[in-house]
């Protein structure tokens, strides 16, 4: 294949990629995911450290040479050579030292079915399969996040990631409008509107403390907040599994997971040498048969070393040191997400100081519109902050919003949060008039009185809130 067969087939497959990824909207980018630093910690640093461990060993295993033999009787040549070739080929048998040698090639056979090493052909396939499965929960996440869940929430990071990234304040006003924009049609798409018994049990149980963690639904507005929970407990299953594997490779078999975790660090502690393994001795026999013409077939015993094996130990043992770390990291950020999603009263408290942190204070700019509206702290404590956060945000709203803070930041989010809150002040506000207008259709002797004369501004500031509030209304 030339070098322009090479280059075309090359961009081919980079345009397909490239299609694929832009038909599903996935980001080049591993951390433009909804996810906390947990999460990345297992799909992208564990993925990439054990990939990179598996080509070590690839190379080690297929390219290098991994096992040594010496025959004490071996024929003159280069049988030496053939017979570790046999021996890498077929595998060798785990012998320990009082055991005695089979003299019969029936003995050999039932030892080998028994004793059988030829594992380190397979670790550099298995830790792959092992790096696949710490990538797992993440694909199943972002096939989640990614318009089954009702909308494009990894669209919405973007979009916020991008209006914290532009230089034009024009365009980033834009972007927080839009992902603004987004979580009010989001939340009006998932409004509980029902009024039957079912309905009204629900919302009773999710006042219980811990209760919307367990009536999950749409409705409910916890369903993406409960299924990220579901895949952080995938993330701890998939590292408590792995730990499991590894002590079986790397232990006896009368170990558990506490006896080897105590052999273990009491080996590091001590820093002496590796015992060995069942899976990965360091020295093994091996039988090579050579058939003669009219003759018994001859058998040769091999005694062959496997300096891959240390190796391959030295691999398990970090990596069981690494996906320990990996699962204290995603038990603790699984108790501090359930924390923040199972205790409203403190989901509103925080999202009521954040709202109040965003509008504060107003900043204008010369032949700019107000950014906050300089709203005071008691007035934010009003029912219809309550009914704000109850009905409108709730627990997936208070999910979305923390996922932003850790991914776009604070400042964007906190713009994104005042849009939103903008915006349903601005519907309360047309069906407050909306109902105004109905009054008299059905009392035909209501009057409504006009408002007030606007007071007189202050250097061209509005006095009240409410004049304040209007005028900042985008």
């Amino acid at each position: 294949m030339g070098e322009e067969d090479c280059f075309a087939a090359n961009k081919l497959g980079t345009g397909l990629l490239d299609g694929f990824v832009r038909y599903r909207g996935y980001s080049a980018d591993p951390y433009s995911s909804l996810e906390d630093f947990a999460d990345r910690l297992s799909h992208f640093v564990s993925s990439m450290i054990i990939l990179v461990l598996a080509g070590v060993t690839m190379t080690n295993v297929y390219f290098l040479r991994p096992i040594s033999c010496t025959l004490p009787t071996a024929p003159d040549g280069h049988f030496t050579v053939f017979a570790e070739s046999v021996c890498w080929v077929q595998g060798t048998i785990g012998l320990n030292i009082d055991d005695p040698i089979p003299n019969d090639p029936t003995d050999w056979d039932e030892l080998k079915e028994r004793a059988d090493i030829s594992f380190y052909q397979w670790v550099p396939f298995c830790l792959s399969i092992q790096a696949m499965l710490f990538y797992l929960p993440h694909l199943i996440w972002q096939a989640l996040a990614i318009n089954s869940l009702g909308d494009n929430l990894e669209c919405l990071l973007t979009r916020a990631k991008k209006a914290n990234q532009v230089d034009d304040r024009g365009a980033r006003q834009n972007l927080v409008n839009a992902c603004a924009d987004h979580l009010c049609k989001l939340s009006r798409q998932h409004a509980d509107n029902r009024t039957n018994t079912w309905s009204a049990l629900q919302h009773y149980l999710t006042r219980i403390p811990g209760g919307r963690l367990f009536i999950v639904g749409k409705r409910m507005g916890n369903r993406i907040a409960f299924l990220y929970l579901l895949v952080k407990l995938l993330y701890l299953a998939n590292a408590l599994g792995q730990l499991f594997i590894i002590m079986k490779f790397l232990g006896q078999r009368d170990m558990n997971m506490v006896t080897f975790s105590q052999y273990l660090f009491n080996i590091l502690k001590s820093k002496r040498e590796w015992g060995g393994s069942e899976f990965f001795p360091r020295q093994t026999l091996c039988p090579v048969k050579v058939p003669h013409l009219g003759v018994r077939n001859q058998v040769y015993t091999a005694v062959c070393a496997l300096p891959v094996n240390m190796f391959n130990e030295k691999i398990y043992i970090f990596l069981w040191l690494w996906i320990c770390f990996v699962f204290l990291v995603s038990v603790l950020s699984l108790l501090t997400w359930l924390g923040r999603l199972a205790l409203q009263r403190y989901s509103r408290d925080f999202l009521r100081e954040f709202l109040a942190v965003s509008l504060l204070a107003p900043i204008r700019l010369p032949g700019d519109e107000y950014v906050g509206d300089g709203r005071g702290e008691e007035e934010l404590s009003d029912p219809l902050v309550n009914k704000f956060l109850r009905e409108v945000v709730r627990c997936d709203g208070n999910f979305i919003i923390r996922m932003l803070r850790l991914n776009a930041g604070d400042v964007v989010t906190g713009e994104i949060l005042a849009r939103w809150w903008k915006m349903f002040m601005q519907s309360e506000e047309r069906n407050r008039r909306d109902l105004y207008a109905k009054i008299p259709d059905y009392m035909p002797g209501f009057k409504i009185t006009p408002d007030a004369p606007p007071r007189p501004e202050s250097n061209g500031e509005p006095r009240t809130s409410a004049e304040r509030r209007r005028k900042s209304v985008v």
